[in-house]
């Protein structure tokens, strides 16, 4: 089955040190699709980028129809002063298996960085749409450690790449964990 993913990389919230300068890496398995975000500071210990990328997955079900994991790694990484991303030291690496969020439209999700020594945690958006393939196949469910923070499903007449709501500590649902 082959989906088209829109994969907005929204903010790294609780960074550890204000005025550094971050990026994200991702990649898909067999690195078929791969990336990074702009470099982006950080203020108010929160770094944020709002970079929307689209690429397409071909996903396998396994013999009772449920979909085989799929996992996109991102690698948040500080950048060199002088040599931007060529010289850089990693922040931290998270895992996300796009296989269980594949029938929702648009989902919102929060994973805590992991190999770091805070808890920086990474916001982003999927949307999936369905190129081709039987539509009943099933969903493996969220991993342990990761937070969907809700289906927030776009009307049809909005455009079918949205970014993440800005949300203010106040606002965050997240932020007392977080702290």
């Amino acid at each position: 089955m082959v989906f088209r993913v829109s994969l907005t990389i929204d903010r790294l919230s609780n960074a550890p040190f204000n005025h550094s300068r971050l990026f994200v890496k991702w990649k898909t398995p067999g690195h078929k699709s791969q990336g990074c975000t702009r470099i982006s500071e950080v203020r108010d210990h929160t770094c944020v980028w709002a970079d929307t990328v689209i690429f397409e997955v071909k996903l396998k079900v396994d013999k009772t129809n449920t979909l085989c994991s799929h996992l996109v790694r991102f690698s948040v990484r500080e950048a060199s002063p002088t040599c931007g991303t060529e010289e850089f030291k990693r922040q931290g690496i998270a895992e996300f298996d796009l296989a269980a969020v594949a029938r929702i439209r648009e989902s919102f999700h929060r994973v805590l960085l992991q190999k770091t020594k805070a808890t920086e945690a990474l916001h982003f958006s999927i949307e999936m749409q369905q190129l081709s393939g039987a539509p009943t196949f099933r969903c493996p469910p969220l991993p342990q450690g990761i937070q969907d923070v809700g289906d927030q499903t776009a009307p049809a007449s909005t455009p079918s790449v949205t970014p993440l709501k800005q949300l203010s500590a106040s606002d965050d649902p997240m932020a007392e964990v977080l702290r």
